[in-house]
């Protein structure tokens, strides 16, 4: 009689061991990535800026904007990010933007137009006749 209680009660507890865990809800994941997005625009115009170069740091990661002048950095960790938008003619621009697990940080930026300055060069033709081709700076408008 004493074994009939003992497999009883072995088996009870059997089935509300499995129940138990039937019935417990399996948690999400830990997040521990979030993204950061945005738009880079003329500061003149408010004109979409396609074909900046945006980059992070740390992490280096790169993207350039689309035609829309929208960019994206995704599933990157949670942190603290500086990032950087370059384009010929414009000045650079540097933003810190916060990256929360789960979240996407949104970091628009603009871009003033600016004077682009390029280098003198120096050469010798071949009949030894000195040259000198001087490039001045160009101002975008």
């Amino acid at each position: 009689m004493k074994k009939i209680y003992f497999i009883g009660y072995v088996v009870t507890l059997l089935v509300l061991g499995f129940g138990f865990l039937l019935s417990c809800d399996k948690k999400d994941p830990l997040v521990v990535t979030g993204n950061i997005a945005g738009f880079v625009t003329d500061a003149d115009t408010g004109q979409p800026l396609q074909g900046v170069n945006v980059s992070s740091s740390p992490g280096g990661l790169t993207t350039v904007t689309g035609s829309d002048g929208r960019y994206e950095f995704s599933d990157i960790a949670a942190g603290l990010y500086s990032i950087q938008f370059m384009k010929h003619g414009y000045t650079t621009n540097t933003k810190q933007i916060t990256v929360v697990a789960g979240k996407t940080a949104f970091g628009d930026c603009t871009l003033s137009q600016g004077a682009v300055v390029m280098k003198s060069a120096v050469g010798f033709c071949d009949y030894n006749q000195y040259f000198d081709i001087q490039i001045l700076k160009a101002v975008i408008n």
